[in-house]
């Protein structure tokens, strides 16, 4: 149940990225409330699309949504374009993230999100956590758009300057985070479901 000022009067518009990275012009959703990361959306035509970022003024306002052309329902894709899967930003948050091709593909395949999280191991050692899940941790997170995907970072964490995601170059696909250069976990076994592997 929703309630007071729960009601949603702003208009939604959405711009679809094209393969080659072009978006094109923005359409009005007919919405009660502002889709998320990663929910589809029908547009006119019968157009099936999942929103991957929302793009927002210095104020907070949501300018409009960008979303890609999903495939048909119970099917996904799984070969992205690799030009288009690789994204380098610098978030609101103040902090420039890169990520790869390789890591953006397979943090889609996972659903989309990256959480980064830490745990107390005694005294004054903690454990750095990643997964493609949302841990249960009582941190809140805050969630950084970033082309295909989003990275959410627990709010009790000092956030870095830089944060580079790619993957493993031997071995199974698992994902590597440089955290203002050093790796995600070098004070401990980053832990969670960074592989692909399951």
């Amino acid at each position: 149940m929703g309630g007071a000022g729960s009601a949603y009067d702003a208009q939604v518009f959405v711009r679809v990225r094209q393969p080659d990275g072009t978006l094109e012009p923005p359409e009005l959703l007919d919405v009660l409330h502002e889709p998320g990361t990663g929910d589809h959306i029908w547009l006119p035509g019968k157009r099936r699309v999942e929103v991957r970022e929302s793009v927002r003024a210095p104020d907070g306002r949501l300018r409009y949504l960008v979303a890609v052309d999903a495939p048909p329902p119970g099917q996904t894709s799984r070969h992205p374009d690799p030009g288009v899967m690789s994204t380098s930003v610098i978030s609101s948050l103040g902090v420039e993230v890169e990520v790869t091709a390789g890591a953006a593909e397979l943090i889609v395949e996972r659903g989309g999100r990256l959480y980064l999280w830490q745990t107390n191991v005694g005294g004054a050692w903690l454990r750095d956590r990643l997964a493609f899940d949302k841990p249960d941790t009582p941190a809140a997170f805050l969630r950084i758009p970033a082309g295909f995907i989003s990275v959410l970072i627990a709010d009790d964490v000092v956030f870095p300057e830089t944060l580079k995601i790619s993957v493993h170059r031997l071995g199974p696909r698992r994902l590597r985070v440089e955290w203002d250069g050093k790796p995600w976990g070098w004070r401990g076994d980053s832990g969670g479901d960074p592989g692909g592997s399951g």
